[in-house]
């Protein structure tokens, strides 16, 4: 059984590089576009497996040749594979447009990852993982699997990760209590945070703490990411880098954070070095740009 499991989405990322973004009804031309592979729970899936342990997507994929490259490109980062379902139809795709300083704007296609519900949770694979790392879907039932999901986790000793992502984080806090409350840790952005809680900084790290997890870490970009247990509230500065793009950072914050756990390291030094991986991942385009491990020796010693 891998070491971590990733639930969620799994689709096709195209990036459009531009000068700045469009005002309403006004053109910008594309610099360069190129195609990927993405889906943040795919993308932590891989993350982990260069990183050097075992890895097990759960997701939906479509009958497409979209979807035939999906699986080929999982398979060939040595991710499990083994409960990705496949439905008639197209697989997810994601258009980002990207600008000099990194930022992006995203517009998602959710194809067949619609149909994403419980029936397709597999119960045995969660209870002998180590640790189960869930992010959102756009899904009426992506709720009540993810949430059924981290029960499992739970009732194991599985140590639930959980990102929200903006697409579950507008449902608000309470719509996401059932997950919560499994939790080990939860990993918003600081967007993600406020949509949730109405709260900034320590104060919505501190609201989402009365939901159940033992930590919550708001990642802040650049600024780095803020620590909030009930013990301490952290402020960790991020590795200085020169961003060429932003979308898999978080993904690869993840990634580094649950392999530094599977390592032993303490919460906090694993916090660090999962910035130490994201500051990698921003000076690379594309969504799955963790570095393997071999990449990550500074600091990893």
């Amino acid at each position: 059984m891998p070491d971590v499991i990733s639930i969620g989405a799994v689709n096709i990322d195209i990036i459009a590089m531009v000068d700045r973004f469009p005002a309403i009804d006004e053109e910008v031309a594309v610099l360069d576009l190129e195609m990927f592979h993405g889906g943040s729970a795919a993308n932590v899936a891989v993350g982990v497996s260069r990183l050097g342990y075992s890895s097990g997507f759960v997701g939906i994929a479509g009958t497409d040749r979209f979807g035939d490259m999906l699986i080929e490109e999982l398979e060939t980062e040595g991710v499990d594979i083994s409960h990705l379902t496949r439905v008639h139809g197209s697989s997810g795709l994601v258009f980002a447009a990207v600008n000099p300083n990194g930022d992006r704007i995203l517009y998602s296609s959710k194809g067949v990852s619609s149909t994403f519900d419980r029936s397709i949770i597999p119960v045995d694979y969660i209870k002998e993982s180590k640790f189960l790392h869930l992010t959102s879907i756009i899904a009426d039932e992506a709720v009540d699997a993810l949430g059924f999901a981290s029960s499992i986790a739970h009732d194991s000793n599985t140590k639930t990760i959980f990102d929200p992502g903006l697409i579950f984080a507008e449902k608000g806090i309470d719509a996401l209590s059932g997950i919560l409350k499994n939790c080990y840790i939860v990993l918003p952005s600081q967007i993600e945070a406020y949509m949730l809680t109405g709260l900034k900084g320590k104060d919505a790290g501190k609201k989402l703490l009365e939901y159940g997890p033992e930590a919550v870490i708001i990642t802040q970009g650049e600024k780095g990411c803020l620590f909030v247990t009930r013990d301490s509230i952290k402020k960790i500065s991020a590795m200085r880098s020169k961003a060429v793009d932003t979308t898999g950072a978080g993904d690869s914050f993840a990634a580094g954070l649950i392999s530094a756990l599977l390592e032993n390291k303490k919460l906090e030094d694993a916090v660090e070095f999962a910035g130490f991986v994201a500051s990698i991942s921003v000076t690379r385009r594309g969504a799955r740009t963790t570095p393997f491990k071999e990449g990550t020796m500074d600091i990893d010693g």
